[in-house]
Order: C-alpha cells, then structure tokens, then sequence
C-alpha cells in the first residue's frame, strides 16, 4: 500500500474520530451517553456521561446552568460547533476538567489563549476549522503539554513562523491547509519533535521544504495539492 493511500486512511481516520469519538472511555458518542443542553432544557444519561453536545444552545445564558456542567463534569468530549462563537469558551472548556477532544469548527474565533494548559488540563484534540484564527508573530499561538492535534483548516492564514507551535512539544498531528499560506520552512516545524502527519494542501505555496529537513518521525506530508495566486 503506497503511502499516498495510507495517508489518506490516517486522514479519514483522524476527521472520523474527532467528530464521533469519546476519547477517555473509547465509546462512540450516542444518544446514551452524550448530554445535551436546548435553549430551554437539557438532558443527561442515566450513566456515565461521555460527551457534551452545547450546539443547540446558542441563545442560552450559559452561566445560569451551573447545576447541568456539574453534573457532566468528567466529560471528556466536547461539542460547540457552528455556534456563531466570537471568543474562545474559556470558561465552559474549564468546567469541564477531563476533556480530551474539543471541536470548536465553524465559529468566528479570533484569538486563541496562551495559556491553554491552564484552560485544558487534559486535551490532546483541539479542533478549530472554518474560524479566524489569528497567528501571532513573535509569540507561540498558544502553550500546551498535551495537545497532540490540532486543527488550522480553512482559518485565512497568512503567515506562520518558527515560533508558532514552539510552545506544544507533544504535537503529532497539524492540519494547516486551506488556508492562505504562501511560505514556509523547515525551521518552523523544529519545534515539534513527534511531529507525525502535517497537511499543507491547498495553500499558495511555491517552494515547500524537503521532507528531509522535516521533524525525523513526520511520516505523512499532504503537499501535492496547492492553489495558484491570480
């Protein structure tokens, strides 16, 4: 199998298990045992709580649902998708202690905090497509110690530097394609020693670094695909 289709396979996987998947007890997210708060109500699993699903729950004051977070504490996946977000839900992330994955897609993010670690005492997935994500250029983006994937796609970005990901040594996984990328280089990936599979598609990108000057375990690269500048 060439390693073109078994990229393709680590991809599909990846996308699949971020949207479907309960990371700390490895049970597929389902009616039985994700909690869901409506804009009026909310239900809860008679067992063990898995994942949190706030997507109908827009128009709710989440502060005033003190008594539904307490109750699906240990959670470890999280749903905030196409909310219409602006900000980060710092506080609703950190309510929430044991959460692994979080998919935050589809939202008008901008900024990101620094001090993840602080947030997201157990994440390893954060996924944030489809936002706008803001890249600063002379700090780390953010810091984490377990962040593991991380997901840029579709965010209008510009520009990355050596720095960005300096602050996130677990990092494995890193989705940056589709986005509005039109240089990089090796020295700017340095920084992620257990660096596994980077997606670079779909960007503007001319001159793009050998995968030998690349991190040692980067087995998968996705750069074949790239847009040309009108």
């Amino acid at each position: 199998m060439d390693t073109t289709w078994i990229a393709f396979l680590i991809s599909f996987t990846l996308l699949c298990s971020t949207s479907t998947a309960s990371f700390l007890y490895g049970q597929p997210c389902s009616v039985r045992n994700t909690a869901h708060l409506y804009p009026w109500n909310w239900t809860i699993p008679k067992n063990a709580t898995n994942c949190v699903d706030l997507t109908k729950s827009s128009n709710r004051n989440l502060a005033n649902v003190t008594e539904f977070f307490r109750d699906v504490r240990l959670a470890d996946t999280l749903y905030m998708d196409h909310m219409n977000l602006s900000r980060f839900p710092t506080a609703v992330i950190y309510s929430l202690p044991q959460l692994e994955m979080v998919d935050l897609s589809g939202n008008s993010i901008r900024r990101l905090p620094y001090k993840m670690y602080k947030i997201a005492h157990s994440i390893t997935k954060l996924l944030v497509p489809e936002n706008a994500i803001f890249i600063p250029r002379r700090r780390a983006l953010f810091k984490s110690i377990t962040i593991e994937t991380l997901m840029l796609s579709k965010n209008e970005i510009t520009n990355i530097s050596p720095v960005t990901f300096a602050k996130m040594p677990q990092l494995k996984v890193l989705y940056l394609n589709d986005n509005k990328l039109k240089f990089v280089s090796y020295k700017m990936f340095v920084p992620l020693p257990h660096l596994l599979y980077l997606n670079l598609e779909d960007n503007y990108l001319s001159r793009i670094p050998q995968k030998s000057r690349m991190p040692a375990f980067l087995k998968f690269y996705q750069i074949k695909k790239q847009k040309k500048i009108k």
